[in-house]
Order: C-alpha cells, then sequence, then structure tokens
C-alpha cells in the first residue's frame, strides 16, 4: 500500500489541486449547495452569484433566488 496516496483522515489536512479564489467558489457556498442537494432542500437565497453559478452547473439543486 502506497501510504503517500492515502486520503487524508481529516478534512483539514486536504489540500486541494485548485485554490478556490481560482474557481471563485466561496467553501461556505459550496457546503450549503452540497447540504441542499444532499438532502434534497429547497434552496433560497438573495445572492445572485450563488444562484448562477451553481444553479446552471448542477441541474439537480432545487434553487429560489428572492
Amino acid at each position: 500500500m502506497d501510504l503517500s496516496r492515502r486520503v487524508p483522515r481529516w478534512i483539514e489536512d486536504w489540500q486541494g489541486r485548485v485554490p478556490s479564489k481560482t474557481l471563485q467558489v466561496d467553501e461556505n457556498d459550496l457546503w450549503i449547495v452540497a447540504q441542499a442537494i444532499e438532502r434534497d432542500y429547497l434552496l433560497v437565497t438573495s445572492d445572485l452569484r450563488l444562484a448562477d453559478r451553481f444553479g446552471k452547473a448542477i441541474p439537480e439543486l432545487r434553487l429560489s433566488v428572492v
């Protein structure tokens, strides 16, 4: 078993290949969207940027902009 390729146990030790600044996605927004998809919730937001970025990219995301 190659231990250098093992996934870190704790999320704090994970390192992304692409920084969030490059993706222009806030980590908190990503967590909120992931939870909405996982639980099949309707995500209600007033953030037009969030709706624009995630709404088009993830068809199973139920999203309402107020």
